[in-house]
């Protein structure tokens, strides 16, 4: 019995030490899939082919590779012996990277495509660059939010336009005028072509938004240039031996300062009307008034000191024209359009004139007391001659370059069957010689007061 038992124990030894052990995979038979050339491959905005190299080893033919690119513009050309793909153009201002994917079953690799942002190159093109040959086009350098050119040598006779990395589709020009120096222009997708109404070197700007373009003088920042004039818009030059000057508005003249003149005289020129010239041969001396003719053959000559510097003043809507000493302003008297005021007690009362781009305002106080509202026909002065006061720390001279009190001077008020005759005569604070003539009625000041002022031959309400 024991000897059975024994027997039967053993049995489960001898089954199991029957058992083959279980065969490891040789080395042969596992599938690998390995990316053989670079993990990372870079490319330069304008794009390009590109190709990876892999192994793959123990794979049957019944299950394919499968590779795939994570974004659009990496295409898949190829998958053989190596794979083959191609990368589009960037055309944004940012680097881009995307992935391509290899798989085989369950085993995966991935390369990283990275791409550089796209390098605009805008370039000028034109009559001066070999008759508007594209590859022969001026470069322009990418400086501080412009595209610039610098140093350009351009004539009357030239035109030219911005193209995009050699292309002249879509090329940027202007507006079909001529363009100034030193004026901001509009930039235009099939634009007119550009042309300068005077030849000279310019510094040419086209700002990065593309929305303008900028013809500078040598050495000129684009932030000093002016707005370009609207339809129908003019400006004034002073020209002097060729040269010219823009002139500026200052209240209602045209001005241009600090001016040193010539022996053969100056001419003035309207960008929209041509040239203006003396109305005769005759030589004025400085301060007098000149009248000017459009297309006149006698250039404004006046009886100047060599080493001065002069202001040339222009009264466009007369055509005339004053030399001054440096800092000094034409003295004319200006005609009054209408006037307003009120009384503020029975001694006090202001009244505004209004002329061409002028606004005078007059504080004066009565001798006596006055019971029927109407001015007194008087001489108010600064200085109170016989008790009328004209009150200079409050009355103003006032016109598009600012406001001024006045320091000395005098109005005076004589009554017209129409209201009132009144002349002013004052020095501003600024040294300016204002003189001023208006005859009709004065209306109630807009800015109230404890009485209108009475026109003489109306009755008082």
């Amino acid at each position: 019995m024991k000897k059975l038992l024994l027997s039967l124990l053993a049995l489960p030894l001898l089954l199991f030490s029957c058992e083959k052990p279980s065969k490891e995979p040789a080395q042969e038979d596992i599938i690998t899939l390995e990316v053989t050339s670079e993990k990372q491959l870079s490319f330069k905005a304008e794009g390009g082919e590109g190709v990876i190299n892999y192994t793959l080893t123990n794979a049957t033919d019944l299950t394919p590779l499968k590779v795939e690119a994570q974004h659009t513009w990496v295409s898949i050309t190829e998958v053989a012996e190596s794979i083959k793909f191609n990368v589009c153009p960037n055309d944004e201002l940012a680097e881009r990277s995307t992935t391509i994917t290899i798989s085989y079953n369950t085993l995966t690799q991935s390369v990283t495509i990275k791409q550089d942002a796209a390098s605009y190159c805008w370039a000028i093109v034109g009559s001066m660059t070999n008759d508007w040959d594209a590859s022969c086009a001026i470069e322009m350098e990418s400086i501080e939010g412009y595209y610039v050119a610098r140093g350009m040598e351009l004539s009357t006779t030239d035109s030219f336009k911005f193209i995009l990395n050699g292309v002249m589709q879509g090329a940027l020009g202007g507006n079909g005028k001529v363009s100034e120096c030193d004026f901001k222009y509009d930039a235009q997708k099939y634009g007119s072509d550009i042309r300068i109404n005077k030849s000279g070197v310019y510094d040419i700007y086209l700002d990065e938004t593309l929305d303008s373009y900028y013809i500078m003088s040598e050495g000129k920042d684009p932030k000093y240039a002016e707005e370009a004039l609207k339809p129908g818009e003019d400006v004034w030059y002073v020209n002097i031996l060729g040269e010219n000057i823009k002139m500026r508005n200052s209240g209602i003249f045209v001005v241009a300062t600090d001016v040193t003149l010539p022996n053969e005289g100056f001419r003035l020129r309207n960008s929209l009307t041509g040239e203006y010239g003396a109305a005769g041969e005759d030589i004025a001396e400085v301060g007098d008034e000149i009248t000017i003719v459009g297309g006149s053959e006698y250039n404004i000559k006046v009886n100047f000191v060599a080493e001065n510097k002069y202001d040339i003043y222009l009264k466009a809507n007369e055509y005339k024209v004053w030399v001054l000493p440096k800092g000094e302003e034409p003295i004319i008297t200006h005609i009054g359009t209408s006037a307003e005021g009120s009384w503020f007690d029975s001694k006090n009362f202001v009244v505004c004139i209004y002329a061409e781009g002028l606004r005078v305002t007059i504080d004066c106080d009565t001798k006596d007391s006055v019971t029927d509202a109407i001015i007194p026909e008087a001489t108010f002065s600064v200085e109170g001659i016989d008790g009328y006061i004209l009150n200079n720390q409050i009355c103003e001279v006032a016109n598009n370059i600012g406001k001024a009190g006045i320091v000395s001077g005098s109005v005076s008020f004589k009554h017209t069957d129409n209201g009132y005759d009144i002349y002013l005569d004052v020095l501003s604070d600024r040294q300016q010689i204002v003189k001023l003539k208006y005859t009709g009625k004065i209306t109630p000041f807009s800015l109230g007061g404890t009485n209108s002022i009475v026109n003489p031959g109306e009755d008082m309400e």
